[in-house]
């Protein structure tokens, strides 16, 4: 197939990421109607490799999956950073506050 896209569409396999239009122009003059089945399956396994679920929009086109996947890739990956980097934090004051409630029973009659 990449080597009949590559002929035809002169579009090389290294290319394909940055040229999903053509890509998918591609498809649809290699196999007609069933470009659509082959654009649902690449966006599928997309989801997979990249651990996200996947989202069957019957209008969309490879391009408009990749893009979507592409946002959502990044935001998953920002909400990863900021709980790693919150993580360590919430436990240093977990840890203090198991210390004063671990103080407070050990003084009688304190209030805090």
């Amino acid at each position: 197939m990449y080597y009949q896209v590559e002929k035809r569409f002169e579009l090389k396999r290294e290319e394909i990421p940055g040229k999903l239009e053509v890509f998918s122009e591609a498809l649809d003059g290699l196999f007609g109607y069933g470009a659509k089945v082959i654009e649902f399956q690449i966006a599928r396994s997309l989801c997979e490799k990249l651990d996200l679920e996947f989202e069957d929009k019957e209008d969309w086109t490879l391009r408009d999956y990749a893009e979507h996947l592409e946002k959502r890739w990044h935001k998953n990956h920002k909400l990863h950073a900021i709980l790693n980097s919150v993580t360590p934090l919430l436990t240093v004051l977990s840890s203090r506050l198991l210390n004063s409630i671990s103080l407070m029973k050990l003084v009688p009659n304190c209030s805090y």
